[in-house]
């Protein structure tokens, strides 16, 4: 299994950036990356904006903040308290904070980006622009933090959705990589709304179906983990909805993180649009989600 390459933090600099450090700290002291970047992002419109109500001349408004993020960002490496041999870099870019994260992490050798997320209020007003983009555009795999009034909190326990298709291999191969000691429960939902189709239109009694399905499931789910080279991982099928079944199934079994595949570039759209995007906006535990590389 390859190690972890660059991982980029992401940040704004507010509240939530220590319990970030956090994360990549814990990360770090179970499976050591080779390089750690710090990004902050100037938005370009709130600067506009400043200028234009009078808050400052342009250059030297641009330069002050600048330097404010630069520190802020030397502060947080701080907290981070990287091994040895880890290279550290630290940037301060401006535009929209979505598109310059996103080309930023198609930078060669970058396996991971961290995030924040904040609580479901923020997140619903966000998803339509900064969180939804990463999600959408970004290639490589992303992990979003939630925010814990314990910001130390460790994950020791994540759920892992199985859709027995190439993208849950490589979420699979990622929990490996960025927690190689963390509990991990494979779970396949089946759809009870596909289920009662399906049985409708076959004319089957859906207690049966549900049986018959659920066997069928049962026996993929282990051959697939077989093959991943993990048939000694706790798997589960579940029937009903498949967001509030995975969600359901983190908060029953105590998990910090929920672990879930992501579609091609060109499937991308319906399948964001679907299980992984509600996902995003709902969990209230850390989701990592593989990347498409």
């Amino acid at each position: 299994m390859s190690a972890i390459r660059q991982v980029v933090l992401a940040t704004d600099l507010g509240p939530a950036a220590a319990a970030l450090a956090h994360r990549l700290g814990s990360m770090a002291g179970r499976c050591v990356p080779q390089g750690v970047q710090l990004v902050h992002v100037l938005d370009s419109r709130a600067l506009r904006t400043a200028v234009d109500w009078g808050l400052g001349e342009p250059t030297a408004l641009r330069a002050r903040i600048e330097d404010e993020a630069s520190a802020g960002l030397d502060r947080l490496r701080a907290k981070l308290r990287l091994p040895a041999g880890v290279a550290f870099q630290s940037a301060v870019l401006e535009g929209s904070p979505g598109a310059r994260i996103v080309e930023y992490c198609r930078k060669p050798g970058i396996d991971l980006l961290i995030a924040g997320s904040g609580n479901r209020l923020w997140r619903q007003a966000l998803i339509g622009s900064t969180a939804r983009r990463l999600v959408r555009e970004i290639d490589c795999a992303l992990w979003l933090a939630r925010e814990h009034e314990d910001a130390a909190q460790q994950i020791d326990r994540a759920v892992l959705a199985v859709d027995f298709g190439d993208s849950g291999g490589r979420a699979l191969e990622m929990a490996r990589r960025c927690w190689p000691d963390v509990a991990l429960e494979a779970v396949h939902v089946i759809d009870q709304n596909l289920l009662s189709s399906a049985a409708s239109l076959t004319q089957v009694e859906e207690t049966a179906a549900a049986d018959a399905a659920r066997e069928v499931a049962s026996e993929r789910l282990s051959d697939w983990l077989r093959k991943q080279g993990s048939d000694g991982i706790e798997a589960r099928i579940l029937i009903g909805h498949p967001v509030r079944s995975l969600l359901e199934e983190v908060a029953a079994g105590g998990a910090q993180a929920l672990v879930l595949g992501r579609g091609d570039r060109a499937d991308g759209a319906a399948h964001l649009g679907g299980t992984a995007e509600a996902l995003t906006l709902q969990a209230e535990c850390d989701l990592l989600i593989a990347g498409r590389r």
